[in-house]
């Protein structure tokens, strides 16, 4: 989103997915963000993010349609540049709200940071971490527990990006991912409660118009 000779600059994004287990259907996701920036000094911006997601788990078996609703987000982030325009640290915090069942309805709060550097000509490495809080607003959300304290996740995700401009409008990417969630939900004796260990590794083309 370049600023050209402009102040300001605005991005909009929007997209989907179908989510299937086997033959049968399981999940549908629609949504859009848009992202306002304003450049204070040569050094310096500022910009505001929101987000919508709407979110529908089908009625079979294995889907549970109280999960089914949508999310309001709204995020701040300050960014620098540092030594030129293609070396920026972004710090940033984000606030999303939650609508869907007893079970699942609640709000989050998130801190989070990004540094892009390049590293040779037409490569760039993308480094990010963030630290997101939910808490859920039902006793219900405390799934085994009745009447118990309402649930409340920690969780920690770090991630890397390799980016090849492979002309002035396609890129490469490959992104490598770790997450790990600390739950206050457990499962029952000799289970482990609803947290989790993942990685995650994915690549794609995009094109600039």
């Amino acid at each position: 989103m370049p600023f050209g000779a402009s102040r300001f600059a605005a991005l909009f994004q929007a997209g989907g997915a179908v989510y299937r287990l086997g033959s049968d259907p399981y999940l549908r996701t629609l949504e859009g963000a848009a992202a306002f920036s304003v450049r204070e000094t040569p050094g310096t911006a500022t910009r505001l993010d929101l987000g919508y997601a709407d979110r529908k788990f089908s009625g079979g078996p294995l889907a549970n349609p109280q999960r089914s609703g949508h999310d309001l987000s709204l995020g701040l982030s300050q960014l620098f540049y540092l030594w030129g325009r293609n070396r920026t640290l972004r710090l940033g915090a984000g606030w999303v709200d939650r609508r869907a069942g007893a079970e699942f309805v609640g709000s989050s709060l998130e801190g989070n940071g990004e540094l892009v550097l390049p590293v040779a000509p037409r490569w760039s490495v993308i480094l990010e971490s963030r630290v997101r809080k939910d808490d859920y607003d039902r006793p219900e959300s405390n799934l085994f527990v009745f009447n118990g304290a309402p649930r409340s996740d920690t969780t920690v995700r770090t991630g890397a990006t390799v980016v090849w401009s492979v002309t002035s409008r396609l890129r490469w990417r490959l992104q490598g991912g770790y997450s790990r969630r600390n739950s206050n939900v457990a499962l029952g004796n000799g289970l482990p409660d609803l947290g989790y260990r993942r990685a995650v590794v994915s690549t794609g083309l995009s094109w600039e118009l």
